[in-house]
């Protein structure tokens, strides 16, 4: 895959939590307002902010669930996504997967060097269906459900168009109306 030029605001956690280790509930609970304040300072576009945990050398998953995952799910503005985790090391990977799957929750993880990004995938459950909207998305930049029913008649054209509308509530693809038809893309395509 091509590397893409990100347009949002890039934010190295160490530099918010200056500390390699992150880890139990306490500690997340007294951490998450100063990581929701600088999501919210760096997120001034209509871009996500791109998490990078590089330097993070344990992220437990109580940790995960307490200061990170409000950020999926608490309320933001309809315009707003919600951030992409970049640079997830080998050693912190499991621990988040755990506390992502635990609640229901997902996420894009992507690498991050020198100001682009690649490599994105969804941590998370999701069916089938799901996965070849979203890889239609990346494929193709944007999609529609349409164009997936074209692809793929093995479900129904309304059925398609609730998976996107799913995906864009769970914040993995960006919504536009075009008219009368609604397209969806990947978070960082604008």
């Amino acid at each position: 895959m091509k590397k893409k030029q990100s347009q949002g605001a890039h934010l190295v956690i160490k530099e918010v939590l200056p500390r390699p280790v992150l880890a139990g509930k306490l500690a997340g609970d007294a951490d998450a307002p100063k990581l929701q304040a600088a999501v919210a300072s760096a997120s001034a576009s209509a871009s996500p902010v791109v998490l990078d945990l590089v330097g993070i050398q344990a992220l437990s998953s109580s940790y995960f669930t307490s200061a990170f995952l409000p950020l999926w799910a608490g309320p933001r503005a309809p315009e707003a996504l919600p951030p992409l985790l970049a640079n997830v090391s080998e050693h912190v990977i499991d621990d988040v997967r755990l506390a992502v799957e635990a609640n229901s929750a997902t996420v894009w993880i992507v690498r991050w060097a020198h100001g682009a990004m690649d490599e994105p995938k969804v941590l998370g459950k999701l069916d089938e269906f799901d996965r070849q909207a979203l890889e239609v998305a990346i494929a193709e930049g944007q999609t529609d459900a349409n164009d997936l029913f074209g692809r793929n008649r093995s479900i129904g054209l309304t059925a398609w168009s609730t998976r996107l509308g799913t995906l864009h509530q769970k914040g993995l693809l960006r919504r536009r109306k075009d008219g009368r038809r609604m397209t969806y893309a990947p978070p960082w395509k604008d």
